[in-house]
């Protein structure tokens, strides 16, 4: 989580904010989830995952609507394990992402030793940025967690 911070400022806030204000052809829908062909989606390819990490949960984007609350999302070890583990790789050129005001920032570690940062909104989207710098777009459709909006 270092990594976002010391990137993207306070709390790795603005990490999402500044990748979509680069990443061309992204469409974003505020507020309503997208229908996604999760066949698109490539898998992602990462090592074996040893550990996870919550930095800080509840996270509000810095540019939100001031009345929005994020301090109910929060996800277990577990749960991002799984979301990392499951979720699909997206490219600036894919399908629109869906977007959300709200997220929970961290760590992973891997089994052979690589570590990397992660960002997982409330609308199944992510950033995991690995520590060579490159940066992995991530959406886990069929994940579940009770703080994740549902699918439409």
């Amino acid at each position: 989580m270092q990594q976002l911070n010391n990137r993207y400022g306070r709390n790795g806030c603005n990490m999402v904010s500044a990748v979509l204000i680069l990443a061309a052809g992204l469409t974003l829908a505020v507020g309503n989830a997208v229908a996604f062909d999760k066949t698109i989606f490539r898998k992602i390819n990462i090592p074996a995952i040893e550990s996870v990490t919550i930095g800080e949960v509840g996270v509000k984007r810095a540019y939100s609507d001031k009345s929005i609350k994020c301090g109910d999302f929060v996800l277990s070890k577990e749960e991002v394990t799984g979301f990392l583990s499951k979720a699909g790789q997206l490219t600036n050129s894919e399908v629109g992402f869906d977007w959300s005001p709200c997220m929970v920032l961290g760590d992973v570690t891997f089994k052979n030793g690589q570590k990397a940062s992660w960002s997982i909104n409330q609308s199944r989207g992510g950033v995991l940025e690995l520590n060579n710098g490159s940066m992995l777009w991530i959406y886990c459709h069929d994940c579940q967690a009770k703080r994740f909006n549902p699918n439409k």
